[in-house]
């Protein structure tokens, strides 16, 4: 980096002091940055930020706290798409996918079983800005099948915008 080649450059140089405590600065500005990344934590990410408001890494940490926030708030949807289904509230189903097909609905009412359903994001939410997609594995107690749910945020909250039951 620059501001070594400037220390080995001047070793006695009047500057070599403040040289070497922004270089420390840098260090431990770069190890906290990559603690942070690491975690996957909005927390640990938001802590970062506060002792750190001024890093070169705080573009990048804004954005991952996003995207964490993000795929956490997916998250919390799809295991309410799943209280949902199995205390057949179709109210609340309509809340988190307002277009949800009535045909769904008609099944879900109608639905005479008792039997629960499991959902699980297979890998990781693909979040890009306000629309997200992730594979679903849906399993009932007769059978198991992975559907794609997309979702979109509106008025900064994630709806469903296409999935399955």
């Amino acid at each position: 980096n620059q501001l070594q080649a400037f220390i080995d450059r001047y070793p006695n140089g009047k500057h070599l002091a403040e040289a070497r405590r922004l270089s420390d600065q840098f260090v431990a500005d770069d190890v906290a940055w990559r603690s942070a990344m690491n975690s996957n934590s909005v927390e640990t990410l938001r802590t970062f930020l506060d002792k750190y408001p001024r890093s070169r890494h705080t573009g990048d940490a804004r954005s991952l706290e996003i995207l964490l926030t993000d795929q956490s708030d997916i998250s919390k949807l799809l295991r309410d798409y799943e209280d949902s289904y199995n205390h057949r509230d179709v109210g609340r189903l309509m809340q988190i996918w307002p277009a949800c097909p009535t045909v769904v609905q008609s099944l879900l009412k109608n639905e005479q079983t008792s039997s629960l359903v499991t959902l699980s994001a297979k890998g990781t939410v693909a979040v890009k800005g306000t629309s997200a997609a992730v594979q679903v594995v849906i399993k009932k107690p007769d059978s198991t099948k992975t559907v794609l749910f997309t979702f979109k945020k509106q008025n900064d909250r994630w709806i469903i915008d296409t999935g399955s039951l």
